[in-house]
Formats: structure tokens, sequence, C-alpha cells
């Protein structure tokens, strides 16, 4: 198993979430361009991310040597983390930025990175051992009891991180950290429905469990009820149902990695290339299509295949 997290070209491919991840790529781009409306409705992307890391790793990694796990997971995820902070880093002294935008403490400023955008990385490579190592025994006879754990512990996590935006201030990657964690055991949830045989009010009980959360709290923190109320549906759905295959969505699917290690220095060029006072929706379009296109491109070389 090769893949759960950005990238494509796991074991089995699940049509739905070749198309999420599509999606979810076009609006991680919108979350990182300022001008645009609803921006925080794009981290729904990086939130689904996490749900089909989680699920791909619990349904295909549970069978792997340990020490060949961590290895295909170093080279997937900590190789390009080092690349591309070598090359942001690069970016910004050429354009005499400080090569560490100061998050607090070395850590931080460490795991953040040069460009914000890699925080996902480190996290992704955590929360994969974390999921890797988590006992895989589920009881059949237990699997409500166990769908209802994961749904009330994802619940519970959205608390305890609603109030930590509140009462903390919270750097970076610990919001962005934060705010993606919950959504660990709702991966579980959905890896459970797919592993054992639920009928169809399991998968809608994990849809509606974040509308739960933001009626409980008063809609009270929109950027995480929102994110949630997106994304947690969104990535049942795309592991229960079985659209039509497209090779389309497939191939641009396999170009989803490279898209999100690119597209911040793909905006940043779009904006220099066009000058001020162009239209935010006309930026965006042009470096989503400028990101695939870069990164089809550049994945022809193999070297780059093996960063992108």
């Amino acid at each position: 198993m090769t893949s759960g997290t950005l990238e494509s070209g796991h074991r089995k491919t699940f049509e739905g979430v070749e198309l999420l991840r599509v999606i979810s790529i076009c609006g991680v781009v919108w979350f990182h361009l300022s001008g645009l409306p609803n921006r925080r409705i794009g981290f729904s992307g990086l939130v689904a991310f996490v749900m089909i890391l989680v699920v791909l790793v619990r349904l295909y990694s549970f069978a792997a040597p340990t020490k060949v796990f961590i290895g295909k997971r170093s080279y997937r995820l900590l190789l390009p983390w080092a690349f591309w902070f070598f090359a942001y880093g690069t970016i910004n002294l050429i354009a005499q930025r400080p090569l560490l935008p100061s998050h607090g403490d070395m850590f931080s400023n460490i795991m953040s990175g040069p460009w914000i955008g890699l925080w996902y990385l480190p996290f992704a490579f955590i929360v994969s051992l974390l999921v890797f190592l988590a006992p895989n025994k589920e009881l059949r006879a237990f699997r409500w009891v166990i769908l209802w754990t994961y749904l009330l512990l994802g619940t519970g996590i959205l608390l305890a991180a609603q109030s930590m935006r509140a009462d903390w201030d919270l750097r970076a990657p610990w919001a962005q950290w934060i705010h993606a964690s919950a959504a660990i055991p709702f991966g579980f949830a959905i890896a459970l429905v797919m592993r054992h045989r639920f009928s169809w009010l399991a998968p809608f009980t994990i849809c509606i469990a974040p509308f739960f959360f933001a009626a409980a709290t008063g809609y009270a923190d929109p950027g995480l009820a929102l994110t949630y109320m997106i994304a947690v549906p969104a990535t049942t759905i795309a592991f229960v149902s079985k659209p039509i295959p497209s090779k389309t969505v497939t191939n641009l699917g396999k170009l989803v990695m490279g898209v999100y290690l690119l597209h911040g220095a793909v905006i940043s060029a779009v904006k220099i290339a066009l000058g001020t006072g162009t239209p935010p929706y006309v930026i965006y379009f042009l470096s989503v299509i400028a990101s695939f296109s870069t990164t089809f491109v550049l994945r022809k070389a193999p070297f780059f295949r093996a960063v992108l």
C-alpha cells in the first residue's frame, strides 16, 4: 500500500474518493488565495485528506511489516517535505524574506516550514504511524458500539478544538494540527463501515455527527463546524458510493499531491505575471490550471515523481 494521503496509487481505486481528492485540492487553493469569499470552506479539503489517509491506512496497511510501512511513508511524505522545505526556503531567501516565518518556538517554525502549506506532510506522517500502530481487531458483535465510540471521540475532539481555538493564541502548525485532528476518529468510523456489514443507517449517522456538534455549540466556531459539516459527509459518501469509473478523474487524482506542493509558488507567480488589480477569481482559475499543468509536466521526470 503506497497511498493514504494526498497522493494516488492505493490498491483499490475508489472513484468517489478520487473525485473528492480533485475537488478538495481545488478547495485548498481557494483557501490559500486572499480576496475570495468564504475561504475557510476550502479547509474542508484538508480535513477530507486526513480522513482519506486514515481510511486507506486502516483498510490496507495492517498486514505490512512496520519497517516497510515506515519506509514507504517516509519516502512518500518526508522526502517531499524535505525537498520543498529547501525549495521554498531558497525562494524566501532570494526574495529577501526570512527563511522561516516566525511562529514562536523553533519546533513550530520547522514544522510549519518556509511555506505554511508544508505543515500537512509531517502531520500526515505522524497520523499514518498512529493509525498503523492502532489495534486492528474490531469485534463484529460490538461494531455499533465501536462506531459510536469513534463518533463520540471525534465530537469530543471538536469540542476541545473549539475551546482551544477560543482561549489560546494558536499559531502554525498547532492551529492547523488541532483543526485537523478530529478527522482521525471520523476516518476510523468510515473505515469500520467499510470493513463490516452495516445498514444504510451507519454511514448516515457518520454524515450527521458534525451537524449535532454545530447545533450543540450554537455554531459558535463556524470555521471549525463548517469544514467538518462539509468534509465528513463528502468523505463518507465518496467511500460508500460506487460511481462510474472515470479515467479523467483518475489521471487528475495522480496530480493532487503535486498540486498541493506547488500551488503556493504558482499563486505567487500568477500574481506577479498578471500584476495588481487582477480579479482574484481570475488568479484562482489560472492558478488551478497552472498547478495541474506544471505538476503533469514535472512528473514526467523520475526525480519529480518522487517529490510530487
